[in-house]
């Protein structure tokens, strides 16, 4: 009897060994954000579901598109970018629509929030949730609308095609 009470114990010791591996897998997996590259969402455009994998990155990877956080207050879209979903969409959708691409001057996140809340049809300083921040058209027009208003009057560019261009081009 004592034999079996020790295998029992042993494959106890086992389950919770393993448990404790995928439970620590999870969590370094959710602190990285890799669960979004592992197992997309389908269905959605080919939107990036607002998983963050730290703003850090993520700022960096917008200034690698030539998209600042801001001319007048970076810390406080830091903090939008570290806590709010919307703002989190925002990000991970402008870094898709410039994927393997950036802008041909620096446009500031949020200016392209602002623009983007324009064309949605909403007050600038209302909040809007996550989902709300689902076109991807109107998107590319902020983003555009936003450079736009930093440039000299007399520029050619007339859509987001024009100021889009590929990395290393």
């Amino acid at each position: 009897m004592s034999e079996r009470n020790d295998k029992n114990r042993a494959y106890l010791k086992v389950l919770i060994l393993v448990a404790l591996i995928g439970a620590g897998a999870a969590l370094i997996g959710d602190v990285l954000g890799i669960f979004p590259y592992l197992f997309p969402r389908g269905g959605d455009g080919g939107r990036t579901p607002p998983v963050i994998i730290s703003p850090s990155l993520v700022e960096k990877e917008l200034s690698d598109a030539n998209i600042n956080l801001s001319d007048t207050d970076e810390a406080k879209v830091r903090r939008f970018l570290r806590d709010d979903p919307a703002y989190q969409q925002l990000a991970a959708d402008c870094l898709a629509l410039m994927k393997g691409k950036r802008l041909v001057s620096v446009v500031p996140l949020d200016d392209i929030n602002g623009k983007y809340k324009d064309l949605l049809g909403v007050v600038s300083n209302k909040y809007i949730n996550a989902s709300q921040y689902d076109n991807f058209k109107k998107l590319k027009q902020a983003i555009f609308n936003a450079w736009a208003d930093k440039q000299d009057a007399g520029y050619w560019q007339k859509s987001f095609g024009d100021i889009a261009v590929p990395v290393g081009g």
